[in-house]
């Protein structure tokens, strides 16, 4: 009991200089002995004591004046002040839910023995109610930036030194169909084909190495298809100023990319008819001057050889010659109109040649009243077929209609059609071409069908696309051209067909008011 009463005095002398400066001393300052043992306080402690437990402060200890729990813990820190020596900095709770930050010294003797301890609490918990307040802000801003970043257009992604995903969009992640804990932490080479990802990561590495950003075109994958993306890649620093991993930001251009290489074909497409229509002219000129030449000598022929086969009669009558064959005499005197038949069909086709080209000219021909019979036959004998290609035609032409129309037009979708069937039938090696008319009330119809080949379902969707084409022979005009040529009649042509079975074509032509 002296021997604590000593310690007592000893630490009432220690703090004998300071009793003033601790009296006014803000927050809440108190001093314990070794024991645990209050020995006082400054004013602002010692009303709050009395005030709060209706208690008084000097004699008690920490478990006299505070709920067990709480206790326990600033007896704890207590004994680690006054067993080390050591300062201690340390927030405590108050039973009513306050936070208050501590401060407490070991006091110590002459000989430097710790004797007890001194307190400075001040209550913090405003403060820390304002620190979680921001950081419940902070939190609810990294939520809204991590949800707008989420849901922004494109591809957005972040990486480190190494390579690997820190982040990125919902975009992303959809195109390369991965959820968002399987995508973070893998490389480039988790996720595409080494070539591909080698050259990205080449460019990620010059990004790093120069410390600037760059915009790049690069080739990828979205949702399992090959694509295009216009990427531009920055450094991500530090506050220093280092590089520790980039950032990008890709959009799809595949639809533009494509739209670009579409334009390309187009233009060379368009060169090629403006080179076609030059070459065209030039052979069709080229052509047309023997052709008529021929023609001509197919009409002097004809004019003359009347007379040579009347002087052939008289000099049989008189047995001056011998008879010639009838079969051979019939083909000297059909052979002046088999020459016009050849020079007319020849010019047909190059007139068809010509359309093919120049598919602007069908709008400058004058429509005129026609039947539909006189037309077809017209066509099917102009038609270059051998004997056993006229065997496979089946026509009926009863029903005959008129339309407003083009002969030569017209004779072109024929010609159109008949080329296609007969390749299609040589093809399958079967089959035979029917033609036959279909008067109706407001549309007459000619139908066309072969039983060849048949068409694919896939190839039927684009049929009367311009320069799509199936055939070896093909050029992809010539059924686009009969359907321009069909609404230039004010009619439609549409196909029907079942691979492997037949192909049906029907003209629908409107019906001229009487």
């Amino acid at each position: 009991m002296q021997q604590s009463n000593k310690k007592h005095q000893k630490i009432a002398q220690i703090l004998s200089n300071f009793e003033a400066l601790i009296a006014v001393m803000p927050g809440h300052v108190y001093w314990k002995d070794r024991n645990g043992i209050y020995l006082g306080s400054n004013k602002a402690q010692a009303d709050h004591v009395k005030a709060k437990y209706n208690k008084e402060f000097v004699g008690k200890t920490t478990f006299d004046l505070l709920p067990k729990e709480v206790a326990e813990k600033v007896v704890q820190d207590d004994l680690y002040v006054m067993s080390t020596g050591k300062e201690l900095s340390v927030e405590e709770m108050t039973p009513d839910g306050r936070v208050m930050l501590s401060k407490k010294i070991p006091l110590k003797d002459e000989a430097g023995e710790v004797v007890g301890l001194l307190g400075v609490s001040f209550d913090i918990t405003e403060q820390k109610n304002q620190e979680k307040k921001l950081v419940v802000a902070k939190r609810q801003a990294e939520l809204r930036w991590e949800e707008i970043i989420a849901n922004m257009p494109g591809h957005i992604f972040w990486q480190d030194l190494n390579g690997k995903f820190l982040g990125c969009n919902n975009d992303l992640l959809k195109s390369l169909g991965y959820k968002k804990e399987q995508f973070i932490g893998k490389t480039l080479f988790d996720i595409q084909p080494y070539e591909e990802a080698l050259k990205v990561y080449e460019i990620n590495q010059k990004v790093i190495e120069t410390a600037e950003a760059i915009t790049v075109t690069e080739q990828g994958v979205a949702e399992g298809k090959p694509a295009y993306f216009l990427s531009k890649k920055a450094p991500m620093k530090d506050e220093q100023g280092n590089v520790i991993g980039i950032l990008g930001i890709a959009f799809n251009i595949t639809a533009e990319k494509e739209a670009e290489e579409l334009r390309e074909e187009k233009r060379v497409i368009e060169e090629s008819l403006k080179n076609a229509k030059l070459m065209a002219a030039g052979i069709a000129h080229e052509l047309r001057t023997p052709l008529a030449t021929i023609n001509s000598l197919a009409g002097n022929l004809e004019h003359y050889m009347a007379d040579v086969f009347k002087g052939y009669e008289a000099a049989c009558a008189e047995e001056k010659v011998e008879k010639l064959d009838e079969e051979v005499l019939q083909y000297l005197k059909d052979a002046p109109k088999s020459l016009s038949k050849v020079t007319y069909g020849a010019n047909t086709f190059i007139n068809m040649m010509l359309m093919k080209v120049n598919l602007e000219n069908v709008k400058r021909y004058e429509l005129r009243k026609l039947s539909i019979v006189a037309c077809v036959n017209e066509a099917i004998e102009v038609y270059p077929m051998e004997e056993e290609d006229k065997a496979l035609l089946k026509v009926n032409l009863g029903n005959d209609f008129e339309f407003m129309g083009d002969k030569t037009l017209f004779v072109h979708i024929i010609f159109n059609l008949m080329k296609n069937a007969l390749y299609y039938i040589k093809a399958a090696r079967k089959g035979e071409i029917s033609i036959w008319l279909e008067p109706g009330e407001e549309l007459n119809i000619l139908h066309f069908k072969d039983t060849g080949r048949g068409i694919a379902p896939e190839v039927l969707a684009n049929l009367f696309g311009a320069f799509y084409s199936k055939t070896r022979h093909g050029t992809g005009v010539g059924l686009a051209l009969c359907k321009l040529i069909m609404e230039e009649f004010r009619g439609s042509i549409a196909c029907d067909s079942i691979e492997g079975e037949y192909t049906h074509f029907k003209m629908m032509f409107p019906k001229i008011p009487q």
